[in-house]
């Protein structure tokens, strides 16, 4: 019974449950001898019999909540809902939409508003890239710091691993299924990379040049390989710890002298085998390991690879890469603004920062720790309808950090601990 009441609120079995509890007038059987059948025919009564009394469907049927389930099941209301769907969409992308992708933004949208899009969007890079779990949900959730500003920390991510190990593969994965405009994608940086890059042509002067300092703004900086002074020098200029300070940089193009103003990127990741040597950048950058070589993952490496080789298959041709990227978009585009946490998740957060300074973290880890916590509140903004961080954020954002990964701590007045985006998935 309790499962038809779910259908029925749901509008899905509306006509049933009325046929279940409305009474059904029996009719007559009369046999005709002449035509050797029975034949049906109606109640000679006079008067019919009125009909019993329906306390639960009238119940039901008066219900509000019932009510609004039907006119929601109704065929030109699901319409509405998808043109208004549609609408939204067009409205937050900016432009029209044709048929096909019309599909691929509701489909994306759809999964924001349920809570689908993260573990989709994980499971679709974990077929072409084995392992590394947790650190594919880092980077997917810390791109999300491209689409908002805040005064927290940027998010900049240094993975390190041994030669062959998927690191760079992962970062171009992931790097796929971003929108375009947002990701800068390089094999190695050097100061020079800077200049060219930030260049911008003086209209009317020969050979006139000037410096565009805002040119990697509400971008992610992908390097694959960091590995010598040259590009720890640059990579000082890229790895601001917020958005609002700026960083002169020295460089030289033609046996000539260059400062090069950045406000650098939202985001910036890199790789390296035996990880970053200068201690200026590194303090910026929440760093993270590949996992270690295990007969499972060298399986499923070996079993990816002959799949991708035999079927000539790869995320570039997999339709569901349109849908990432469609939902990417939509987050990009939201321009979402975060609001403050209630005072209980505060008191957490604050908790959780006087813990990491307990174990040794410097400040701007406990400001990137809380730009991953924003993170996940931009994550949830189609599926709550609001942008603040809630004690989910939190946990996930404890865990996907690496600090004090396993432990359940009395925070806020609470036993708290860090939760698994991905766990029972």
């Amino acid at each position: 019974m309790i499962e038809r009441l779910h259908r029925v609120l749901n509008g899905e079995a509306w006509e049933e449950l009325k046929l279940r509890f409305e009474p059904v007038t029996e009719e007559a059987v009369v046999y005709n001898p002449a035509q050797y059948e029975f034949t049906r025919v109606e109640t000679l009564a006079d008067t019919p019999e009125p009909k019993k009394a329906t306390p639960v469907l009238d119940m039901l049927t008066a219900d509000p909540a019932v009510q609004k389930a039907v006119a929601r099941s109704k065929p030109e209301a699901i319409e509405a809902r998808r043109q208004t769907a549609i609408r939204e969409i067009e409205r937050l992308v900016g432009t029209s939409l044709n048929r096909y992708e019309v599909m691929i933004y509701r489909e994306a949208y759809r999964q924001l508003v349920d809570g689908e899009f993260h573990t989709f969007c994980s499971k679709v890079i974990g077929e072409y890239h084995a392992g590394d779990c947790t650190l594919r949900q880092l980077l997917l959730r810390g791109a999300l710091r491209a689409s908002f500003s805040s005064k927290s920390a940027l998010l900049h991510f240094a993975m390190t691993g041994a030669t062959g190990s998927g690191k760079n593969d992962l970062i171009e994965n992931v790097a796929k299924i971003l929108p375009v405009k947002n990701v800068v994608l390089y094999s190695s940086i050097t100061p020079q990379v800077l200049y060219y890059e930030m260049r911008v042509p003086v209209p009317g002067v020969k050979n006139g040049w000037t410096m565009n300092p805002d040119h990697f703004k509400n971008c992610i900086i992908c390097v694959t390989e960091i590995a010598d002074s040259k590009a720890y020098s640059a990579m000082k200029a890229f790895a601001e710890l917020n958005e609002f300070s700026s960083y002169t940089h020295k460089a030289t193009s033609g046996q000539r002298s260059l400062d090069l103003t950045v406000r650098g990127p939202r985001s910036m990741w890199v790789s390296s085998v035996m990880g970053m040597k200068d201690e200026q950048a590194n303090r910026r950058f929440i760093h993270s390991e590949i996992d270690e070589e295990n007969p499972e993952r060298r399986e499923a490496r070996v079993n990816i690879i002959s799949d991708s080789l035999t079927s000539q298959r790869s995320l570039d041709d997999d339709p569901r890469m349109r849908i990432c990227r469609a939902g990417f978009d939509l987050l990009f585009a939201s321009k979402p603004r975060i609001e403050p946490p209630t005072e209980d998740v505060a008191a957490v957060i604050s908790d959780l920062n006087g813990l990491l300074d307990k174990t040794g973290h410097s400040p701007s880890q406990f400001k990137q720790l809380y730009a991953l916590m924003e993170c996940g509140a931009v994550l949830r903004q189609f599926e709550r309808g609001y942008a603040r961080i809630e004690m989910q954020d939190v946990s996930e954002g404890w865990f996907l950090s690496g600090f004090e990964n396993h432990k359940e701590m009395l925070l806020g007045g609470k036993w708290c601990k860090p939760a698994d985006p991905m766990d029972g998935c």
